[in-house]
């Protein structure tokens, strides 16, 4: 329940092995380590973009002038590249 009486739902994206899709990694064959490389910088980015939404979130929600509409601006500018799912389960919970 949130302060305002609304729910909110949160499906986070875990960075572990298996959400990173970092899981039965191969490196005996040449094609094999470059499939390794792919997905290790995979997971590299989607957890930075994860960082980084935390921190831009962060400044946001911390500034001495937060509004409502600072958060609605916030989320239009980085909607679909700068807030994974699963980025506002970390600020919130």
């Amino acid at each position: 329940m949130t302060c305002f009486g609304g729910t909110l739902d949160v499906m986070p994206q875990p960075l572990d092995s298996v959400g990173s899709n970092l899981c039965n990694i191969n490196l005996l064959t040449t094609a094999h380590a470059k499939d390794a490389e792919v997905r290790l910088s995979a997971a590299l980015n989607t957890a930075t973009r994860g960082m980084q939404g935390l921190e831009t979130l962060q400044r946001a929600t911390t500034s001495d002038d937060f509004l409502n509409q600072n958060l609605a601006s916030l989320i239009y500018q980085t909607s679909g590249v700068g807030l994974p799912t699963g980025t506002l389960a970390n600020v919130i919970g």
